[in-house]
């Protein structure tokens, strides 16, 4: 990943990612098996064919906290503006800021 991110991915399930406003994003407990589930997330979008987004949210420590997250229909691609192909979309938090472990 570009930007200055960290190399090292730490897949989060997009339900774990707790934003408090004026306060760091915070990532429940995340299972050690999911980076498993987040191929299969992927995999599950993809065969959709409405597009796909990994997105980084924050970093904790050296490590990137991303999740995959895709629509549910063309209306939500589109208005989410997902790749009209069925590709990836990259998204990243601007500014980076350090997330926080429960």
């Amino acid at each position: 990943m570009s930007q200055g991110w960290p190399t090292v991915i730490l897949w989060v399930p997009d339900s774990n990612v707790v934003r408090t406003p004026g306060e760091p994003i915070t990532i429940d407990d995340v299972p050690a098996s999911y980076e498993v589930e987040a191929r299969q997330q992927y995999d599950t979008a993809t065969s959709a064919g409405l597009g796909v987004c990994f997105d980084a949210i924050c970093t904790i420590g050296d490590a990137t906290c991303a999740t995959v997250l895709w629509p549910v229909d063309s209306l939500e691609a589109e208005r989410l503006m997902f790749p009209s192909d069925g590709g990836l979309k990259l998204c990243a938090a601007v500014p980076r800021t350090e997330g926080r472990a429960l």
